[in-house]
């Protein structure tokens, strides 16, 4: 029971991937399943967020004389995370751009009904 007080956040994460995991299998609609994988990677960003403490630090890794590397905050995950937004940023747009376009093909968002149409 102790480690769910301490691993609140990881609990949150996969709570969130299980709703957009959901999303994205249940709905027929195109703007829900790309709704479902953006709050997948959002719960992946919180994962890793959440890993990237050492210890019990809450500072900066800024090295001078009476800081300890227990200290600290790791960077490392915090920079892969702005690197996922910032892909996810650009997939999401790329996707939304398809759905656009095949709304004007097609005249519809389900993919069921895409699915027979094809």
């Amino acid at each position: 029971m102790e480690f769910f007080l301490h691993a609140y956040y990881q609990i949150a994460a996969i709570i969130l991937f299980f709703i957009g995991f959901y999303l994205l299998i249940v709905t027929p609609n195109l703007i829900k399943k790309i709704l479902g994988i953006n709050i997948m990677e959002t719960a992946v960003f919180l994962f890793l967020i959440s890993l990237g403490r050492i210890g019990g630090g809450q500072r900066a890794p800024i090295l001078h004389e009476g800081i300890r590397w227990t200290e600290c905050v790791n960077p490392l995950p915090q920079h892969m995370v702005i690197l996922g937004v910032l892909m996810t940023l650009g997939v999401t747009g790329f996707a939304l751009f398809l759905v656009v376009k095949i709304y004007a093909h097609y005249r519809t968002l389900n993919s069921d009904k895409l699915r027979r149409m094809l």
